[in-house]
């Protein structure tokens, strides 16, 4: 069974999804056995077995591994955006050994490595005499006596992970860890730097944005290729910009799409069309087919309209207007191609 089938039927939201995928991956006690060698986490213990979302009397680690004794020697936590709950770390520590090297490892997405650190350790400080930090490129840690508290990456679990695949099929489950890793960190919330409040570059640029819209709307009519007429321009939570129409007969949206773009890295703006809207019949499912990167949120299809960089803004704009045109031109062409085809048959 792959890790795709294993997953799909339990219908899990992403931060469970990940611990049961890596604990399906770490099946094989060899293959675990290497793993925790890897992060440096093996204290010289014989690998027992792993088991998720143990419950113990402080708490529910996603991850518990034991020795071949049976006892609780390291705890996994598998964290994307979420929060530390009331139990971390102070209670999981408590369910830790005291008598024996055991560890505390906190999965997290790398540029937050440096927030949740500081917080373990602030709620940590009460109850345990901590050691100095030991980070290096992959992971921080510090020991609080016979126990040792770490933060490491997804990005290092996975680039360990992918090290030690015995075959293609586990390398296949990685991938698809790394997928639903991604797909975590969909709607992050990355920690504030001082200096993206005070950049006054950031605002700027994205009115800068806004601003190419109207006109290049204003060129396209102005070359009878787009007609506004009475429709709208329209705000939302992620994308700015107007609807109007070209040719004539297509209805269009363009404007600052956000989650295209933070998700394809391609351009800030897009040309928005929804099959109900845009008239283009059965040829709207077939878009990816005429058109690259077409991305789609919420059964919504984007077209990129990449913009010119190195030039001045008024060219930024007549070289919009001819993608803009160049589309609207497929448009007509898709849907001749149609009639043509119905008629044939």
């Amino acid at each position: 069974m792959s890790l795709l089938a294993y997953l799909v039927p339990q219908k899990l939201d992403p931060e469970p999804a990940a611990t049961q995928a890596l604990a399906y991956i770490l099946r094989p006690r060899e293959l675990a056995a290497e793993f925790i060698h890897r992060l440096g986490l093996d204290f010289g213990f014989d690998f027992g077995h792993i088991e998720s979302e143990r419950r113990f009397e402080g708490g529910q680690p996603d991850l518990t591994i034991f020795d071949r004794d049976g006892r609780r020697r390291i705890f996994i936590e598998n964290k994307f955006w979420a929060g530390l709950t009331d139990a971390q770390p102070v209670r999981y520590l408590a369910d830790l050994p005291g008598d024996l090297p055991s560890g505390l490892v906190f999965i997290v997405p790398e540029q937050r490595i440096p927030t949740v650190w500081e917080e373990l350790k602030r709620r940590s400080r009460e109850d345990y005499e901590l050691g100095d930090d030991s980070p290096s490129d992959t992971m921080i840690q510090l020991q609080m006596g016979t126990r040792t508290m770490c933060v490491t990456s997804w990005r290092h679990v996975l680039d360990l992970l992918r090290q030690i695949s015995p075959d293609d099929d586990v390398r296949c489950d990685v991938m698809q860890l790394g997928g639903l890793a991604r797909f975590g960190d969909s709607d992050e919330f990355p920690p504030l730097r001082s200096e993206e409040l005070s950049d006054v570059g950031i605002p700027s640029r994205m009115i800068n944005y806004c601003n190419l819209v109207e006109p290049i709307v204003e060129v396209l009519e102005a070359r009878r290729v787009a007609r506004t007429g009475r429709l709208q321009i329209t705000n939302d939570w992620h994308d700015t910009g107007r609807y109007f129409k070209v040719l004539d007969k297509f209805e269009v949206w363009l404007g600052v799409a956000r989650q295209p773009w933070r998700s394809t890295s391609i351009t800030p703006l897009w040309l928005r069309v929804t099959s109900g809207e845009c008239n283009l019949g059965e040829r709207y499912h077939h878009l990816d087919e005429v058109f690259e990167n077409v991305h789609e949120v919420k059964n919504v299809k984007y077209l990129p309209i990449r913009l010119r960089t190195g030039v001045e803004r008024d060219e930024v704009i007549r070289d919009a207007v001819k993608e803009v045109q160049c589309i609207a031109e497929k448009f007509g062409k898709m849907v001749a191609a149609t009639g043509r085809s119905t008629e044939t048959v």
